[in-house]
């Protein structure tokens, strides 16, 4: 029976097996030893997960597990973490910080995130890139976040915040509470369709379009989902070697396209608008700034224009919910915030700015800073913002999320002012 075939199959796989796990073990073993050799106080990893285990098993949320690490050696000035096998540090000091993100961040400008020009142009954005890449597409970007281009897009944030106030107003005569998540997301991503993709759709008060299916696919908190941004937070070595994606390739396939086929048809009929893609595409023809000629291919106008839904959709919903939240959970703020935006007649780029209050708590930048501002200066205008039976308290994390994330959801209580004057 032992020289059958199957059983020297069965042997050889075993043996392959029990090799490679030893293989692993010894190089995880000799990189877990990494901080302990230089003397750097670091969180004790686990086999292959490194320090993200708590994340990994739902326990906690990033944003938990840092925070806690922080807690558990803020005496020191950084501590190691092991992401996987990736080496990372988490800087404590203040004045350490500062010079890692500024004085001396010439030797800090790598993400080291993962992106593949050639299999997936969109992951190729500023988020990503790192280094060299980084700071001559950042040259050409400049120009597009003046503050005059800024205020010439204003219309199209405005318009949309304005769609959001009716919504709210009429959703809150059937519901007694709002989540306010769900509600700020279609705000954010009705302000991206219009400005960085150029479309005309009423996402905020219809969400059942592709587009607004196919951003949701960017941050679904699935198990596919978890892995692919593993791959690309942490273990961008293992999507190379194996030509793993980290964008759907639908989802992909869809907002690439999507860009091509408008700018094809702006520049082909001579259209143009007065919005953020209309700015990348008049550097894809070629424009001056500081005096030189800066261009971006047109994968590169698509790398910035879906870069905005990484930072524009989840994040600003993000933003303006645990806003509201805060205002709900401090009414002595939000009594300031009220009288900072009543004493203007009307929501206009220029009154805006003039609203330093609401700035302290919305500082995060450009772009993303206008739309949120925009946003909940409309909405604190016409609304008070309450707790409810399901508000949470205390806020705890979807550890399931790459971003922020109330467990849960936000749900809040919004009072319509008009008609309790």
């Amino acid at each position: 029976m032992m020289g059958d075939p199957i059983y020297w199959t069965l042997g050889y796989f075993l043996i392959a097996v029990i090799s490679l796990l030893s293989l692993l073990y010894r190089y995880f073993s000799s990189v877990y030893k990494y901080f302990e050799i230089r003397g750097i106080p670091y969180e004790p990893p686990i086999f292959a997960f490194g320090s993200l285990w708590p994340v990994l098993s739902l326990k906690k949320s990033y944003n938990d597990l840092i925070y806690d690490m922080y807690k558990k050696y803020k005496k020191e000035k950084i501590v190691g973490i092991f992401q996987f096998s990736k080496k990372s540090v988490l800087i404590i000091d203040r004045d350490l910080l500062r010079k890692v993100l500024v004085k001396d961040f010439e030797y800090f400008d790598d993400k080291s995130l993962h992106y593949n020009k050639e299999l997936e142009p969109l992951t190729a954005h500023l988020f990503s890139l790192g280094g060299y890449e980084w700071k001559v597409l950042r040259t050409k970007l400049t120009p597009t976040f003046s503050s005059s281009k800024l205020k010439g897009m204003f219309q199209a944030v405005i318009d949309n915040a304005h769609k959001l106030k009716e919504y709210v107003s009429k959703k809150i005569l059937k519901t007694e509470e709002l989540e306010c998540k769900s509600t700020c997301l279609r705000f954010g991503l009705a302000v991206i369709s219009s400005t960085a993709f150029g479309l005309d759709i009423d996402i905020v008060t219809e969400k059942a379009s592709t587009f607004f299916k196919m951003a949701e696919t960017v941050f679904a908190p699935t198990l596919g989902g978890m892995f692919r941004n593993s791959l690309w937070f942490y273990a961008g070595f293992i999507a190379k070697t194996f030509n793993l994606r980290i964008i759907p390739k639908k989802t992909h396939d869809f907002f690439f396209n999507l860009v091509k086929d408008t700018v094809h048809y702006r520049e082909t009929h001579g259209t143009t608008r007065n919005d953020l893609l209309q700015l990348l595409i008049q550097l894809k023809q070629g424009a001056k700034f500081g005096g030189e000629d800066v261009s971006i291919t047109l994968e590169e106008l698509a790398a910035q224009s879906y870069v905005f839904i990484l930072g524009g959709f989840e994040t600003t919903s993000n933003a303006m919910s645990f806003f509201l939240y805060e205002m709900a959970m401090n009414p002595e703020v939000q009594e300031r915030v009220h009288a900072e935006v009543d004493a203007v007649d009307e929501i206009t780029y220029d009154t805006l700015a003039g609203m330093e209050y609401l700035e302290m708590a919305l500082d995060g930048k450009r772009f993303a800073k206008l739309m949120v501002k925009a946003g909940l200066a409309i909405l604190m205008k016409r609304f008070s913002v309450e707790t409810s039976p399901r508000t949470p308290n205390p806020m705890r994390y979807d550890p399931r999320g790459l971003t922020l994330a109330a467990a849960g959801g936000i749900w809040l209580r919004l009072v319509d002012r008009q008609r309790i004057q």
